[in-house]
């Protein structure tokens, strides 16, 4: 008899072909059906609201705010030295000054202080931080153009290029937003203005410049195109990175299917050694349209790795560095759609990822996510995810994972969001290994006037 690991672990392929396989009939389907239109999905990253009215164009909003998380075992091992656990409470203030369709001013700052932290066996104390989270200008120079300066959101809306939600970069923005086309150039960074106010850090030595373009068809599908060049000069490193790559997403079969493949390519140089490398992401969204509004997932996304680390040239791919890897199904929660437990970058590693999730009313949301994870090449690294363990090259099995996500949010009361992940990892990491499980809880009240 099989455990409810060992089934996870083995129909994780068998579920991702039965959602592909349902949503295939779905546009014939469609058509011989008339399908009430669906709720537009609620902008998970809207910026804080700013209720209370200081004059005829100030503005300003305040926000409670309570964070915790906890990460067992991220050293795939049962000792405590692999846990962490924090909690955060802290008060949101957003300032905006607007003059309607010409400029906005706009800045939010979280003041806010990790009361304890566990890392590893050692609890620790933090000082009290103000996080500066957006701070812009941006200026409408005619109907469908923007320009902005600051720290701020960018338009990718999976964030997969640019970071978006939690992490916003430093930026320069043009764009035009026309009745089919849109175009944005962008300049950005991680971290040119002072994360915490109190105690500025060095700033980063990055530069990112990008172009993207999309066209919307006659019906509502949208593809395009876009180049990312990436200068960085660390001490006693160099980095030259040109992105390029094209996508399209859309809503198709009378509203019953949203889709999305992102493809990319990357060239340059890391010191001495050459990089070619590739990735893409593909993924469908199959919703009923019925009051519950279920939706089914299923995706791949694919990171190419390197088959002869010795010849000289790095075909192990990099994501952009700015980016976050955060999208919502469907639901009112964005959450990391390559697992919130394991949370990798796409490098060197192929994802399948099934997915169901339902809306029991417009302000709530529940996603349970299933991920198998597979090394395009046998290698002893991976980068940038939760653990202190690293794969030993051995294998190509990194493991599967289950999240859990559900959220609440009324942005003139109360939100509630839940993030839980459980990652079961597989021969890559050799014998002795434990699963490791992160929980996170965000509760927060938007206060009115």
């Amino acid at each position: 008899m099989y455990t409810f690991r060992s089934l996870i672990q083995r129909r994780t392929a068998w579920v991702l072909a039965l959602v592909l396989a349902a949503i295939a009939p779905a546009e014939a389907i469609a058509q011989a059906t008339a399908a009430t239109p669906p709720t537009p999905v609620r902008d998970a990253d809207a910026p804080p609201p700013t209720p209370f009215v200081l004059s005829e164009r100030w503005a300003m909003g305040l926000t409670a705010q309570l964070d915790a998380r906890a990460l067992k075992d991220a050293d795939l091992s049962s000792s405590v030295a692999g846990d962490v656990a924090n909690i955060r409470p802290q008060m949101q203030f957003a300032f905006l000054y607007e003059v309607p369709n010409t400029f906005r001013f706009f800045s939010a700052t979280k003041i806010n202080r990790d009361l304890t932290i566990r890392d590893g066996t050692a609890p620790e104390h933090r000082e009290l931080l103000a996080d500066l989270d957006e701070l812009y200008v941006r200026w409408v120079p005619f109907e469908g153009g923007v320009v902005s300066a600051g720290r701020s959101r960018m338009n990718d809306p999976r964030n997969w290029l640019f970071a978006s939600s939690d992490d916003k970069n430093d930026n320069i923005q043009l764009q035009y937003r026309g009745a089919r086309d849109f175009v944005q150039l962008v300049a950005a960074s991680r971290d040119l203005l002072p994360s915490n106010l109190f105690e500025p850090e060095d700033l980063h030595r990055s530069l990112n410049t990008a172009a993207t373009y999309e066209h919307t068809f006659d019906n509502g599908m949208r593809a395009g195109g876009y180049v990312l060049l990436q200068d960085r000069r660390d001490e006693g490193d160099s980095l030259d990175r040109t992105y390029f790559g094209a996508r399209s997403r859309g809503t198709v079969a009378a509203g019953h299917i949203d889709y999305w493949t992102d493809t990319i390519v990357l060239r340059g140089t890391s010191g001495a050694t050459l990089m070619r490398s590739y990735a893409f992401d593909l993924g469908v969204i199959y919703k009923f349209l019925d009051p519950l509004q279920f939706h089914l997932v299923g995706s791949y996304a694919f990171g190419s790795g390197d088959r002869d680390p010795n010849d000289g040239v790095d075909r192990r791919f990099r994501q952009t560095g700015i980016q976050e890897n955060r999208f919502q199904y469907g639901g009112v929660s964005r959450f990391k759609y390559y697992g919130e437990s394991l949370n990798p970058e796409l490098s060197n590693v192929g994802i399948a990822t099934a997915a169901v999730g339902f809306k029991p009313d417009t302000l709530s949301s529940i996603d349970l996510v299933v991920h198998h994870y597979e090394l395009a090449q046998a290698a002893n690294g991976l980068i940038a995810s939760r653990l202190d363990r690293q794969p030993t090259g051995l294998s190509r099995n990194v493991g599967n994972a289950v999240d859990l996500v559900a959220g609440y949010r009324d942005r003139t009361a109360v939100e509630f969001e839940f993030f839980g992940g459980w990652f079961m990892p597989g021969p890559a990491f050799g014998p002795n290994r434990t699963d490791s499980v992160y929980a996170m809880v965000k509760m927060k009240y938007n206060l009115r006037p």
